[in-house]
């Protein structure tokens, strides 16, 4: 049994959900992508003209349309690496749209405008999710399930988590006020989960390495990415959302496979999808999983 104290140098307030559509500006091209993983909550944003770093993207303009009597505000995110799609996300943080650097504003009006009910329809699915309270009998996702909390105070200086006998057992100091409580909490379960990260993932990308490594074993890293499940870099480093240990083995299977896949096809072109698919042939039924595991995601 493992006793995991507060962590107090990070923040774990990511965007839990994320959806995103993407169509080609011109329908004969398809998106290659640039590395990374592709599945990624929209991070946030700040002044205008910030560079993203991403893409290479600046946030250059806001603009909004008006779809059944309701007003959509987007943010435009230009990009001159963004060649062939205009994409469009939504998370918690709003709506924003991808785009390549010379596409007119009514271009982007009429693909916002084309895709209304479904970004409504979206952004009233993740305005049902309840932010977590960290009370008796609601749960958190590790490895797939859903784990009850319960919780008790004593003569501690921090909340310190453990998973015993199927559940989180949660000592939390004494005289916390709400705010403050759920923010330490928040802190000590972000330090758990990280450390078991470290642990499964490195395990995970041992198993998979004599299957889809390739070049010089890569250095694994866990990090509390805002905007991505995991990364490739360019010197084969593997980064992973600590987030990821919520998911089920098999969809950890995936995060992991496709960045080994990215040592060898640095995009996300039919080469690429082609290798991925070659390790795990149901490929495209765990990405639609994944996309939907984002949704619902708490921390």
């Amino acid at each position: 049994m493992q006793t995991h104290p507060i962590a107090r140098a990070c923040r774990g307030d990511a965007s839990p959900g994320l959806f995103w559509e993407t169509s080609p500006v011109d329908p004969r091209m398809r998106s290659t992508g640039q590395g990374g993983h592709e599945d990624e909550p929209l991070r946030r944003t700040g002044r205008p003209a910030r560079r993203d770093r991403r893409e290479g993207a600046r946030v250059t303009d806001r603009d909004s349309i008006t779809h059944g009597g309701t007003t959509i505000n987007y943010e435009i995110r230009r990009s001159k690496r963004r060649k062939k799609t205009i994409e469009v996300r939504v998370s918690r943080d709003g709506v924003c749209v991808y785009v390549p650097w010379a596409v007119s504003g009514s271009e982007i009006r009429e693909f916002v405008r084309d895709r209304g009910s479904w970004i409504l329809s979206h952004l009233a699915r993740l305005s049902e999710i309840e932010p977590i309270r960290f009370a008796d009998g609601e749960t958190l996702a590790y490895l797939g399930r859903e784990i009850p909390m319960v919780f008790e105070t004593a003569d501690v200086s921090g909340p310190e988590v453990d998973l015993e006998d199927g559940v989180f057992k949660v000592t939390e100091p004494v005289g916390a006020g709400d705010e403050e409580r759920v923010e330490m909490i928040g802190q000590a379960f972000l330090k758990w989960y990280h450390y078991r990260a470290g642990e499964h993932l490195v395990e995970t990308v041992d198993r998979w390495w004599p299957v889809a490594g390739h070049g010089p074993k890569s250095l694994v890293l866990i990090r509390n990415q805002r905007k991505r499940w995991g990364s490739c870099g360019v010197d084969g480093t593997l980064r992973f959302n600590w987030r990821v240990m919520m998911l089920e083995p098999d969809l950890i299977d995936y995060v992991v496979v496709h960045e080994l896949a990215h040592l060898q096809v640095r995009n996300h072109s039919p080469d690429f999808w082609n290798l991925v698919q070659s390790f795990l042939p149901d490929v495209p039924q765990r990405r639609k999983r994944l996309r939907q595991k984002a949704i619902g995601m708490q921390l």
